[in-house]
């Protein structure tokens, strides 16, 4: 949180600046700037901004307020004296700034305030990001600030407007909740809770995480997707047995005979892989792990270096127990059953990741389509079922899995009417928007 100060006295009181002769703004970036809050940065940030450059922004707020500034981020390659590049502000005057420390925020006793931007030539720095509110919100953070940045169970944060088009990313979605390094303003853009146009208020909330992020676009920001890794889950699983629907029996033109059974399925099997006999979409390949296990992925392999049979796409499909039905593996979305890209040729090997993972100790893989014949040789990783169990794989000391969820309107009108609310099932911190006239 953040804890502002009075503005204070130049850093070099002697000093005068004179800004060269330039384009007007020629060197702006990032603008977005409201009577109530704003956002704006040096030209090309984060990139490295220009040699020989100025800028100059005018914030105006409503009569008889003040101005608190924060500092994202600040990056001017320094100078003696800052007489290179900085950055000024006046009316009142504070500054000038340069480096790479954040000054600290500022209080500014004046409903305006001027900022100047200046650079000569100079070989590096991204510049600077700023950001502004009123002295109402003393709560004011960075387009930059992340999840991780609090530890706190709870925090009420004012997120100015402007942050959509700086860089930053997030991962996961309004539905599920955004992971704890997510930058929080755009993270609540995404999800809708305020707009970019007006910032807002709003409330934070820390909780387990969970397994995985999904990547959603809305509100016209893409978010990414993010799997907790899985301490030592990659581990070869051992088969118990394999069973197949057929096997094929080939006999040579000398009479000898070469077995293309499921057992030849295992990687661990000499000579021939198994070989379904006739080939058809009805063929099937089962393992029997022996007991329940994660399962986090699958290698396939074709026949050999002396045919060319392998399998191009495949199903699988899974169960816990001998007596209950299979079940398809389907993508995270729980949509669409998956079909996976398999081999293309028959040498080599594919590996296919299962996210999420499969709980399962019966694995069966149904071919789709195939060169000549199907023939399969496969491995299977995970680990045992224990290691997932174990609580809070993804860790609360390392923060893997943290989120935020934002909560419908519906909650917000309850918790103002005084009713005890009904919160959704959902394993992640909350996040709520106060926001003027939004969830009234």
């Amino acid at each position: 949180m953040y804890q502002p100060r009075e503005a204070r006295a130049p850093l070099v009181s002697e000093m005068r600046l004179t800004l060269p002769p330039c384009v007007p703004g020629d060197g702006c970036g990032h603008t977005v700037l409201t009577p109530h809050s704003g956002t704006l940065t040096s030209k090309n940030y984060p990139g490295t901004y220009p040699n020989h450059t100025a800028c100059e922004w005018r914030i105006q707020a409503a009569e008889g307020s003040s101005l608190l500034l924060a500092f994202g981020d600040m990056d001017i390659e320094s100078s003696q004296r800052c007489a290179s590049s900085f950055l000024l502000l006046s009316s009142p005057s504070n500054g000038p700034y340069c480096g790479n420390s954040n000054p600290t925020p500022l209080v500014m006793n004046s409903s305006s305030v001027t900022i100047w931007f200046n650079s000569t030539t100079h070989r590096s720095g991204r510049g600077f990001l700023l950001s502004y509110a009123t002295s109402q919100h003393p709560d004011l953070i960075s387009c930059l600030d992340k999840g991780t940045h609090y530890h706190q169970e709870q925090i009420s944060v004012f997120c100015p407007a402007g942050c959509k088009g700086v860089a930053g990313d997030i991962w996961g979605n309004a539905k599920q909740g955004y992971r704890d390094t997510s930058v929080l303003c755009k993270a609540a853009i995404h999800a809708g809770v305020i707009l970019d146009e007006l910032g807002g208020q709003l409330t934070l909330s820390r909780e387990k995480g969970i397994t995985l992020y999904e990547s959603a676009f809305a509100n016209g920001l893409h978010s990414k997707s993010f799997t907790p890794p899985f301490p030592a889950c990659d581990h070869a699983l051992e088969a118990a047995s394999f069973n197949a629907s057929s096997s094929w029996h080939e006999v040579n033109a000398m009479g000898q005979y070469t077995p293309w059974t499921a057992e030849q399925a295992a990687f661990s099997a000499h000579g021939s892989s198994w070989a379904a006999d006739p080939s058809s979409e009805t063929e099937w390949l089962d393992i029997d792990l022996g007991g329940r296990k994660n399962i986090t992925g699958i290698i396939t392999k074709g026949s050999s270096d002396k045919y060319n049979f392998y399998v191009k796409s495949y199903q699988v499909f899974s169960k816990k127990d001998e007596w209950k039905n299979w079940k398809p593996y389907r993508s995270s979305s729980g949509q669409e059953e998956t079909v996976f890209e398999g081999n293309a040729d028959s040498l080599q090997e594919v590996s296919n990741a299962f996210i999420p993972p499969i709980l399962a100790r019966y694995l069966r893989i149904v071919p789709r389509s195939w060169n000549q014949r199907i023939a399969l040789k496969v491995a299977l990783q995970g680990c045992q079922v224990a290691r997932l169990k174990t609580p809070r794989p993804y860790g609360e000391r390392l923060r893997w899995g943290s989120c935020i969820i934002v909560l419908p309107s519906a909650w917000n009108n309850q918790a103002s009417a005084g009713k005890q609310p009904l919160l959704p099932p959902l394993a992640c911190p909350v996040l709520l928007s106060r926001e003027q006239g939004r969830f009234r």
